[in-house]
């Protein structure tokens, strides 16, 4: 009995804390150990560790569809599963194991169903997104709803801090959702609208090229989006140049400078001119070197005045990607 949990990153583990703080776990399912770091040497997932550390038992298959996987899980006889950033669908041979099956997503649904619900909310400028608490569905994200919470996008937030914030708000959902189930009361739930439904794809390298023609706002929104990688990138010269963390300056900007130009060297930064507005750079990093903030890009003589950033086209696409799997699964809603 108790809830069999489905979850992979660090972002899921208190999620799975919750679970065994209420209706108990039956077992954790998480994906293989991966190589990670420069030996490259097999590490645990996150929630693999939480559990063991909880006496939990552990399954690992490469694939829930996995007949032996789906045979031992069953003999569990769980109350409730529950998903979190596994990072597999499942299917419904495995949704059938328990008389509960829920989800626990990034965004406030139908809005922004898909891998990438937090990068999505940042790069497209939402002032609000949310978590929801829903049905687990054979449709991706498509299921009913059970609970919402609405969370503010601040304007100094990043793919970090906002996913940060929507796990403490999932959290709290999730444990009034699970204390529903233990007094054995039902899940109300709601259906989503299909026809108000949006898609947020993973965050790829091509999403992240800053284009100076276009506004100054939607580079600093990449910028935020970035913040696992790949981050918004350009080239200075004929090296990459990964912008971190940017802010939109307004009414800063030459009409008489072209877009990626270095207009001016502030304490806090190098400002680049846009086709919409200016930038200020407040964190950024040459191929090849470490992250710097802006004033020691502007120390260090890494940009100058009159350098120019070029957008990114054809020499992204061979320049290889940017980001870590680490970074991209943790966000993953």
């Amino acid at each position: 009995m108790g809830v069999l949990f489905f979850g992979t990153p660090e972002t899921a583990v208190p999620f799975l804390e919750v679970c065994a703080e209420t209706l108990g776990l039956a077992g954790v399912v998480t994906a293989p150990d991966r190589p990670r770091g420069r030996g490259r040497s097999l590490q645990p997932p996150a929630v693999k560790v939480a559990a063991e550390r909880l006496g939990v038992r552990v399954f690992q298959p490469q694939s829930c569809r996995n007949a032996e996987f789906v045979e031992a899980a069953r003999k569990l006889a769980p109350t409730c599963l529950l998903v979190v950033a596994y990072g597999q669908l499942l299917p419904q041979d495995v949704l059938g194991l328990a008389p509960v099956a829920l989800n626990v997503h990034f965004s406030m649904l139908p809005q922004l169903r898909g891998p990438a619900p937090i990068q999505r909310a940042l790069a497209w400028g939402f002032v609000t997104t949310g978590v929801t608490v829903q049905q687990l569905a054979s449709q991706l994200d498509a299921g009913d709803v059970v609970a919402q919470a609405v969370v503010p996008v601040w304007e100094t937030d990043d793919a970090r801090t906002l996913l940060q914030r929507c796990v403490g708000v999932g959290v709290r959902l999730l444990r009034s959702v699970l204390c529903r189930l233990q007094r054995g009361e039902d899940l109300s739930s709601a259906a989503q609208s299909a026809s108000l439904a949006t898609w947020a794809p993973k965050w790829r390298s091509e999403d992240a090229w800053a284009g100076f023609d276009g506004p100054a706002a939607r580079i600093a929104c990449q910028a935020r989006a970035g913040a696992f990688g790949p981050a918004a990138t350009c080239f200075l010269g004929g090296s990459r140049f990964k912008i971190w963390t940017a802010l939109e300056l307004w009414g800063t900007g030459r009409a008489d400078s072209q877009p990626g130009a270095i207009i001016r060297l502030s304490r806090a930064g190098p400002v680049v001119q846009a086709g919409a507005g200016s930038l200020l750079v407040l964190e950024g990093q040459l191929e090849g070197r470490k992250r710097l903030t802006g004033a020691e890009l502007v120390r260090g003589q890494i940009v100058r005045l009159g350098d120019v950033l070029s957008s990114c086209t054809k020499q992204w696409a061979s320049g290889g990607q940017d980001g870590t799997a680490e970074g991209r699964e943790a966000a993953v809603g």
